[in-house]
């Protein structure tokens, strides 16, 4: 019998309940024929497992909230503000307004993750009341956007009542505020994002840049407390705490040695201290699972046995899936597993060629063979969810994580748990000094050409063949892994074969309450419209698309929620040319960095087949920030797309001198539908098959306005608040074909419907 066969049922339990959602008769099916080997393996200790996994299968269900289910208690957006009461719970992450804290709400209760807005940190801890405007945020859906929970965001009005939670839950949390305001008030900028990353697990200095560089070089992991962290973090406390024990009075030692080895000893002492570290860490899936692994190693040392590297990483997933089994699903959680479990298999793989070489050669061949199996877990995944892939990730983790982890991570603990016993941090100006050398080396590193390269999106049934044949090879079972590999190539053929669709191609993505659209001309070159708050969307979709270069970064005018995505953009890719109206002002470091084009009534731009026209503003035309919108038609072979920013009423009516010139297949609503734009003579004149409308979902300002939706009635017309990202391109036998993101999305089954069914495995091998 396998020790580890009960954990792999309950977590084949878990999973089954998840894919039970979308794909019930197949599910059905693996778990008739995983019974059936148990039973034909096993015998009658197969009835034990099999009731192993209908019970994690019960458990999950039990457990599982539907997402669809909108809390009762909050009210919708536009209403007075109402109060609330709730316990600060997390560290503070800094935003454009101040900082976002997440908040366990007494009052009301909703049932969804809650975010405070506030103009200053609060400590973890403190007990909040007041009042505070309240909305539901939803997740933005887009091709190869990161989907998560809807979350409740409040926005505090007046003053609030604050006052102290004295649980002992809150202690944890304490420590790591702690460390918080002495990382951002005595180290540098750069030196307190490493600390807080690698000491508190703690993402939200707003450094986003050095994130991105740490990303970019394939370090990602650094930037969190990862198992690399945890695993090294022990090791060295379990050589400290031995080689001090070593150095005790003989007397002492004889004591200390009578009933336990000098092992014993050391894992005995290095418990509270890795148990420290993780309470340190806020508790995060790598750092629980990493805990949990080595805990059962130490026990492993008290009680003679060793080894069962396995054992300890299905134990550990079970205690995490048990807690939540919805994590089976968090990317955190499948990227930290997959790259554990690939690191065992490829030592065991090699273990031959590492016990031949002599004892410094064995550090190395292990260092490269944990980075290579990590890499081979985390790869296909990391494609996967972000369509990047570090060409450096190799030898830049061979330099920087033993450096990271051998230097910054434990000068940076211990001098933590120095500070909180004593308020004296040791070696501070050290600490200082490495994190910026080594934050400078990695962002010279990420800056390579092509030290990243965008790979573009591939059918997630794809992981499937891959990780089958990444398993069978490591384990030299080449018959299997020939026919693994002879499927995954059959499979990655017709799935790029089906791939993409017809250029041109414009999608106008889901940014919530702003604008974002990415044309895609017939001759290949890519042209972004507006960039939306943030440009993580943006940035996303390109990734997603496998896009290395932005030939223009069109935007309209200068609202943050139709420019402040720029510098992200800039940052991530490199952008040709930014077209304005010549009313914008930028930093300096703009012109240092890319073109800048002003455009103005007349101008032509074209590429290929593809022609930009520019119909607002003219010369010497002059009006509020929405009326002096850009407005650009984008035609190429039959498409054509009119782009209107936010101009309004006076706008249109200076547009309507153009006459048959504006007519377009495809209008994007001006000012996402607000009363006072989409004017009727001016719609008359576009005359447009389609119209898209991009707004938020329950946003404040009531869009789109039921007037602007009765002067566009008749027209087939698209919203991103209720279909997600939408595209347009046109058909092989003309005319327009306009898609919708929420279509490409799996639906839940209800029952053994095999239509559904049939339609969700369609869904799962589509790309955009």
């Amino acid at each position: 019998m396998s020790p580890a066969l009960p954990y792999i049922c309950f977590v084949s339990g878990i999973g089954a309940f998840l894919l039970c959602r979308y794909f019930p008769t197949l599910t059905l099916s693996l778990l008739l024929l995983l019974l059936s080997i148990l039973f034909r393996n096993y015998g009658r200790q197969a009835a034990v497992y099999a009731a192993v996994v209908l019970a994690a299968f019960g458990y999950a269900w039990l457990r599982d909230v539907p997402a669809h289910v909108k809390p009762p208690e909050v009210r919708a957006p536009g209403e007075e503000p109402r109060a609330f009461s709730g316990v600060v719970s997390g560290l503070p992450v800094s935003s454009r307004s101040g900082y976002i804290q997440e908040i366990r709400l007494r009052h009301p209760r909703t049932g969804l993750k809650s975010l405070l807005s506030t103009g200053s940190p609060l400590e973890p801890g403190t007990v909040l009341q007041g009042f505070a405007y309240m909305r539901i945020s939803q997740p933005r859906r887009n091709p190869g956007g990161r989907f998560t929970e809807p979350a409740l965001f409040l926005k505090t009005e007046g003053s609030l009542l604050l006052s102290r939670a004295d649980s002992i839950r809150w202690f944890p949390q304490r420590m790591r505020w702690r460390l918080y305001r002495y990382f951002q008030e005595e180290f540098s900028p750069g030196a307190a994002a490493l600390l807080s990353a690698v000491v508190i697990g703690h993402r939200g200095g707003g450094d986003r840049g050095l994130y991105d560089a740490y990303a970019g070089a394939g370090l990602a992991h650094l930037m969190s407390i990862s198992g690399t962290h945890f695993g090294l973090f022990t090791l060295l406390c379990f050589f400290l705490v031995r080689r001090a024990a070593g150095r005790l009075p003989y007397g002492w030692l004889v004591r200390l040695t009578g009933r336990l080895s000098l092992d014993e000893a050391a894992a005995l002492f290095t418990a509270p201290l890795v148990l420290l570290y993780l309470m340190l860490s806020g508790g995060r899936i790598p750092a629980v699972r990493s805990f949990l692994m080595i805990n059962v190693f130490l026990l492993g040392l008290l009680t003679g046995r060793r080894g069962w590297w396995l054992n300890s990483l299905l134990f550990a997933a079970s205690v995490i899936l048990l807690i939540d089994p919805a994590s089976l699903k968090a990317v955190s959680f499948q990227l930290s597993f997959l790259a554990v479990f690939f690191i065992g298999i490829t030592l065991e793989a090699f273990e031959g060629h590492i016990e031949g070489a002599g004892p410094v050669a064995q550090r190395f061949l292990r260092l490269l063979l944990v980075t290579s199996g990590a890499l081979i877990g985390t790869s296909p995944l990391v494609l996967y969810y972000f369509h990047t892939i570090p060409t450096l990730g190799l030898p830049a983790n061979l330099v920087f994580t033993p450096l990271v982890c051998f230097s910054i991570l434990p000068a940076g603990v211990f001098g933590s748990m120095i500070y909180l016993a004593t308020g004296y941090f040791p070696l501070k100006g050290l600490l200082q000094g490495m994190a910026e050398v080594v934050n400078s080396s990695v962002a010279a590193v990420s800056g390579i050409d092509y030290a990243a390269v965008s790979i573009g999106a591939f059918p997630a049934p794809l992981l499937i063949f891959v990780y089958a044949a990444a398993y069978l090879a490591l384990k030299r079972r080449r018959a299997w892994f020939l026919v693994s590999a002879s499927a995954l190539t059959a499979a990655a053929l017709l799935s790029f074969a089906t791939a993409g669709g017809s250029l041109p191609r414009v999608t106008f993505l889901d940014v919530a309450q702003g604008d974002a659209a990415v044309v895609e001309t017939s001759d290949g070159r890519t042209v972004v419209v507006d960039t939306g708050y943030t440009g993580r969307e943006v940035v996303d979709f390109l990734r997603y698309r496998g896009v290395r270069e932005v030939d223009a970064v069109v935007i309209t005018h200068s609202d943050s929620d139709h420019s402040g995505g720029l510098w992200n953009l800039l940052r991530s890719f490199r952008v040709r040319e930014v077209w304005d109206n010549g009313r914008i002002e930028y930093s300096p470091q703009l012109g240092r960095t890319v073109r800048r084009r002003r455009l103005e009534a007349g101008a032509v731009l074209r590429s290929g087949g593809a022609e930009f026209l520019v119909l607002h503003p003219p010369r010497g035309y002059y009006a509020e920030d929405n009326d002096s919108s850009l407005v650009l038609r984008f035609q190429d072979r039959g498409l054509s797309v009119l782009f209107t920013g936010d101009i309004e009423a006076d706008a249109e009516e200076v547009l309507l001198g153009l006459g048959s010139r504006l007519a377009s297949d495809v209008l994007k609503v001006a000012h996402h539908g607000s009363a006072t734009s989409s004017t009727t003579p001016f719609v008359s004149l576009v005359r447009p098959r389609a119209a898209v409308i991009s707004v938020g979902a329950g946003n404040p300002y009531g869009h789109p306005h039921r007037a602007a939706l009765r002067r566009l009635s008749g027209i087939d017309l698209f919203r991103t608040d209720l279909s997600g990202a939408v595209g347009v391109s046109t058909a092989e036998a003309g005319g327009v074909v306009v898609k919708r993101f929420a279509d490409f999305r799996l639906k839940r089954v209800e029952g053994l419907g095999m239509r559904e069914e049939f339609e969700n495995l369609r869904r799962s091998v589509l790309l955009w």
